[in-house]
């Protein structure tokens, strides 16, 4: 799968993102299948009660979750047991219902996922100062082509700095 596009489900909520994560998996489990040939090469994460759990990983160069009105727990949810590399276009749009936690989740998976970021689109995410600090702390941008910041009123100069 080269381009997963979940765009405009704001009704989607935990229970559908549960059907989404379950097929997913499945799809996912088969690419890592092929593509880990031993267990030595798989990922793992480890969560907050100290379980390990077994990442899947898969090749998606585009992600567009734009309009989903996903909270914390939600993006949490989806992204928590995928490993995707060499994400190259990440599309947020119109996400403004998570906080710093949510969006430093985020963060975790691009930085985990790949350093090529292409295209970055926050356009309409409710942002400040401390979500942008969830979102960019410690991220390499220097591949990005694209971003697309806009509306976002409620950025400083602070949260701008961030961008450099």
């Amino acid at each position: 799968m080269k381009e997963l596009n979940l765009r405009y489900n704001p009704g989607m909520k935990n229970t559908g993102l549960s059907l989404i994560k379950n097929s997913f998996t499945n799809i996912l489990s088969n690419e890592s299948l092929k593509r880990t040939s031993s267990h030595e090469n798989r990922k793992y994460s480890t969560d907050s009660n100290g379980d390990k759990n077994e990442l899947f990983t898969c090749n998606i160069k585009k992600l567009d979750i734009s309009s989903c009105s996903f909270n914390d727990s939600e993006i949490t949810g989806l992204i928590s047991k995928t490993h995707v590399y060499n994400l190259q276009f990440i599309n947020l749009r119109f996400n403004s219902h998570m906080t710093k936690n949510g969006w430093h989740v985020i963060n975790q998976g691009i930085k985990a996922s790949s350093d090529h970021i292409q295209s970055l689109n926050v356009l309409d995410c409710a942002l400040d100062d401390a979500k942008a600090e969830g979102l960019l702390n410690d991220l390499y941008l220097k591949s990005l082509n694209n971003l697309n910041i806009g509306d976002n009123p409620s950025l400083t100069g602070e949260g701008w700095k961030l961008f450099n």
